[in-house]
Parts: structure tokens; C-alpha cells; sequence
């Protein structure tokens, strides 16, 4: 599994979508689950082809905050990886700019970190895109 991690808009999907090429990966767009498009509920039922890219990983978290169901993030990220191990997971650094207006978007921004760390910790590659331009982490 490979984490990329960034600021909003910083190139994050490009450079992904780069590395599988340079894998010999050609990625279609049904192989690219998309956070800020699915409802949290058909990521427990992902069937089909193959998971290339997760992309947005921090409005999947969103949606599990916002629903109560914050325990249920990194298990089910932990069965997608058992399926999907070579997975590139893509995610918005929330944690640097505002302080949170209110208890929600306190725990959404905790949740993101404890998901990141979690991820960082079995990460093969990691990597940071600022302005289109990867710095290597692991």
C-alpha cells in the first residue's frame, strides 16, 4: 500500500495515477473509489473490479464521523487492504490551517489523524505533494 498525503488540490490524484502507469498499470476510472462520491455504506460492499486508487480518504472519514460510526474506519480500511494490498490510498491533510468550529469537526480532524497514523504505520511508500511536486516520506 502506498499513502499520499497533501493539501487540497496539490496534484495528489495526477501523481497516483502516475505511479501505477510507471507500474504498467493502465487505471480505469471504476478501479478509483472516490470519497467525496460514494455513500460510506457501499464501501462495505465493494465488489467488481479492482481497488487501484482510494481517493479523498479524508471525506470517507467524514461520513463515518458525521454517522456516529468513527470505530468502524480503520477495520473496514484493514479489510480493503487484506484485498486490495498494492492499493494507493490518496488523502487531504486536514489538521493545518483553522482551528475547528465545534465539536464535530474536532473529531473528524482526529479521526483523520489516527487514520492516517494508522495507514503510515503499514505504508510501504509514502509521500507528500505539495504544488505537484512529491516529497518522499518512505
Amino acid at each position: 500500500m502506498e499513502l499520499i498525503i497533501g493539501g487540497c488540490f496539490q496534484g495528489k490524484l495526477d501523481y497516483a495515477k502516475q505511479r501505477c502507469k510507471e507500474a504498467g498499470i493502465c487505471v480505469r476510472e471504476e478501479e478509483i473509489l472516490d470519497g467525496g462520491k460514494m455513500p460510506a455504506e457501499e464501501y462495505r460492499e465493494r465488489t467488481g473490479a479492482p481497488v487501484r486508487i482510494l481517493n479523498h480518504l479524508h471525506l470517507v472519514v467524514r461520513q463515518y464521523v458525521e454517522t456516529g460510526k468513527e470505530q468502524e474506519i480503520i477495520p473496514l480500511l484493514d479489510r480493503l487492504l487484506m484485498k486490495y494490498p498494492d492499493m494507493l490510498i490518496v488523502c487531504d491533510e486536514v489538521g493545518l490551517g483553522l482551528v475547528p468550529v465545534g465539536e464535530t469537526q474536532q473529531e473528524y480532524r482526529e479521526a483523520v489523524g489516527r487514520t492516517l497514523c494508522h495507514l503510515a504505520r503499514q505504508a510501504v511508500h509514502m509521500v507528500r505533494i505539495t504544488a505537484g511536486i512529491p516529497l518522499v516520506i518512505r
